[in-house]
């Protein structure tokens, strides 16, 4: 294998891309008339308990938001999460605590510990409220790929980021 790529590194440039033509062909057909592209996306694996985690998180509320999907109607749950980086003030989350309330939808909704600013207060008491309790959940982390391939969740709300837009296209989930 080693052979192969030394003798295609000594004709053209070759690179492999995370994504599909279908999606991009604009973007794909553009970078080809540069170098030598192959997209091979998306590289997103299945969900299955024997997948390799590469990051590894506590996920004690597994359990609970596992089983609490179980008990949503098929196509249901509003999942909500904006990546592994970014953080938000607490209002803002208030603001899309208040949205997903009022659109009357079931939802999953994660906000990392790390999630808000630094001078702000945690989400505890929002995630404590008898209406979350009712309407909906909300959790520090959770398996994004295992949710997205539960049959309850029926819309993703996102940062847009590549790897989790790659995970809903393939999971089927809009």
């Amino acid at each position: 294998m080693l052979e192969l790529f030394e003798y295609m590194d000594q004709r053209r440039p070759k690179v492999l891309i995370n994504t599909f033509e279908e999606l991009e062909p604009t973007v794909v057909a553009e970078m080809k008339t540069h170098m030598d592209v192959f997209a091979v996306g998306p590289m997103v694996g299945s969900w299955t308990e024997a997948r390799i985690h590469l990051f590894k998180h506590d996920d004690a509320d597994r359990e609970r938001y596992m089983d609490w999907l179980g008990t949503q109607p098929e196509k249901s749950v509003v999942y909500v999460s904006f990546g592994s980086v970014s953080k938000y003030k607490r209002q803002q989350m208030e603001e899309v605590v208040h949205g997903l309330k009022r659109c009357g939808r079931p939802y999953l909704l994660v906000v990392r510990k790390d999630g808000l600013e630094k001078h702000e207060d945690s989400m505890s008491d929002i995630s404590d409220s008898e209406t979350v309790q009712r309407q909906g959940m909300v959790v520090e982390w959770c398996d994004q790929l295992e949710v997205l391939s539960h049959t309850a969740v029926g819309c993703f709300v996102t940062h847009c980021g590549w790897n989790s837009t790659l995970e809903a296209v393939v999971s089927g989930v809009p």
